[in-house]
């Protein structure tokens, strides 16, 4: 499997340094976007952002563009949008690299928030766009105007949510029902939704929506999170900051700031990102793989009979099993995504049966219409990566991403733990004499300094050789081991952590029995927790 994205995509020398907005990674389109027609997918990762756009030359022919780059102090992100030609099929072994064409396009993309953007390409009308939700309700606010004059859709945030402090341990869960919608003051209704999470009874999340006629508009473009029993200060969610799958809080006197993710609601389901398959060129294709609720939507980019960058469209649920059998569709008469006046595409008639097996978050096999399978991975970028003997993959070593950094915790039930911070530590410093399974392996650890009562604990070693494994063969596992308790005294509960659930932003692990040793029984099926990233 490739680990060398950031060569094949970076035609321009990008900077590390963390941009103040970092839009929603995911599916974005147009607010004048028809029933059947084109958008980008945006990832983001260590500062760096791909964005890849879907859409169609002026004769209606799909096709797709890559540009990569980084979002300046301002939230505007100005990069080379490229075209890719003399391609092969994806489905092909082996396939030879394309190549770019030598003339480019300049994207321009202006973000307001996580959220909503305006971009140009070229001398093109300036476009609004805002991140897609296909899988939640949402409404429109009177009190979010977008710069083409069209009100803010919002997502609902009824659900789970888990917050972590990103500058603090402070964390909590939400569990959000929606309340009254006509509730409000003298100005405008808001819709209101309560917690009714035990730690966060009758914390109520407003949001003025709609003014209240013969008034004087009072334009509050944001939400505000009342946390009843604390002594803390109101947060805000700004409307530009409240996503379907993460929304950004910020106290009302600045002092405090959150993230919070809306786990998700499938036992096994693949990170957002684009996908790979192991024998991908250069220059090549791939897959991208977006969710929300039980729901993935799938856009296969590759190229058609005569080499040109030509795209496709699934959607379906994973099964229990992480079986996604769904059709796979290509539209024709679209129109380009800047222009004005934009009329629908069309599904040809040409339908065929896509089908991915998930062997974790990161990792998966697929094929098209009985094609012979190929591994894909999702691939991560602008964070260093480090391969392992112990997952090999027709041969090759498993690539996975350094796990160093702020992570929120929480089990199965979703009920919270922590926020913890992870830092490294080499696992053969720890010990004398040294041994060999420990040459090169990732230890990362989190305790309270303290010691203190209550506090989530973590010690975690991903071995990455097999030199010393001769005289145990049954040790090597496509896994790293770890044990957890309460502080630094009490890693008393044996955990396993699969290489390929290790993601950029999010990772599981499975758990054991307290004061176990026996990580053999451990598997799928076992109780979780899950780590999002918070920096």
């Amino acid at each position: 499997m490739k680990n060398t994205f950031l060569i094949i995509f970076l035609w321009i020398t990008v900077g590390l340094a963390q941009a103040q907005i970092k839009p929603a990674d995911g599916l974005w389109r147009t607010t004048d976007d028809p029933d059947i027609g084109s958008g980008m997918m945006m990832i983001t990762q260590g500062g760096i952002t791909l964005a890849t756009v879907f859409s169609y030359t002026p004769d209606g022919e799909p096709r797709w563009y890559l540009a990569v780059g980084s979002i300046d102090e301002n939230g505007r992100f100005a990069a080379e949008l490229k075209e890719t030609t003399d391609g092969t099929s994806i489905l092909v072994s082996n396939p030879p690299s394309a190549s770019y064409l030598p003339t480019a396009r300049q994207l321009t993309i202006d973000f307001y928030g996580s959220q909503t953007a305006s971009f140009l390409i070229d001398d093109q009308p300036i476009k609004t766009m805002q991140s897609m939700n296909f899988a939640y309700p949402t409404w429109d606010t009177e009190h979010q105007t977008l710069t083409d004059g069209t009100n803010y859709q919002v997502a609902d945030p009824t659900g789970t949510w888990l917050v972590g402090g990103v500058d603090s341990d402070l964390a909590f869960v939400l569990d959000l029902v929606a309340a009254n919608d006509e509730s409000g003051n003298a100005a405008f209704l808001e819709k209101t939704f309560v917690s009714t999470h035990p730690s966060t009874d009758g914390w109520e999340l407003r949001c003025p929506w709609q003014f209240i006629p013969n008034t004087l508009p009072f334009s509050q473009p944001f939400c505000t999170l009342d946390r009843r029993q604390e002594s803390e200060p109101l947060l805000n969610v700004s409307f530009a900051d409240l996503g379907v799958k993460q929304m950004q809080l910020v106290a009302a006197d600045e002092s405090q700031s959150f993230t919070g993710f809306r786990p998700s609601s499938a036992s096994l389901q693949p990170n957002d990102g684009y996908w790979r398959p192991e024998d991908d060129p250069d220059v090549g294709g791939g897959l991208v793989l977006v969710s929300q609720g039980p729901y993935t939507v799938v856009l296969m980019y590759s190229y058609d009979e005569a080499g040109n960058a030509a795209w496709s469209i699934a959607a379906g649920a994973f099964d229990a099993n992480g079986l996604l059998q769904t059709e796979l569709r290509s539209t024709v008469g679209g129109s380009p995504i800047g222009i004005d006046g934009k009329t629908s595409a069309t599904y040809t008639d040409q339908i065929q049966q896509l089908e991915i097996q998930l062997l974790g978050t990161e990792l998966a096999t697929f094929s098209v219409d009985g094609s012979p399978v190929k591994h894909i991975q999702n691939v991560n970028f602008g964070i260093e990566l480090f391969k392992t003997e112990q997952l090999m993959i027709n041969d090759k070593k498993y690539s996975f991403p350094d796990q160093t950094g702020r992570w929120v915790v929480v089990d199965n039930e979703l009920n919270l733990l922590d926020v913890i911070d992870l830092s490294f530590f080499e696992p053969n410093s720890r010990i004398s004499p040294a041994v060999p399974w420990y040459l090169g392996a990732r230890g990362y650890e989190s305790f309270d300094q303290n010691n203190e009562a209550g506090s989530f604990g973590l010690s975690m070693i991903c071995t990455v050789t097999r030199e010393g494994f001769d005289l145990l063969p049954s040790y090597i596992q496509p896994n790293c081991t770890a044990n957890f308790g309460l502080s630094q005294s009490d890693f008393s509960t044996n955990g396993k952590v699969y290489f390929q659930d290790i993601g950029m932003n999010v990772f599981t692990m499975y758990l054991g029995q307290a004061d176990g040793i026996d990580y053999s029984g451990i598997d799928r099926e076992s109780d979780n927790l899950t780590f999002y990233r918070l920096r």
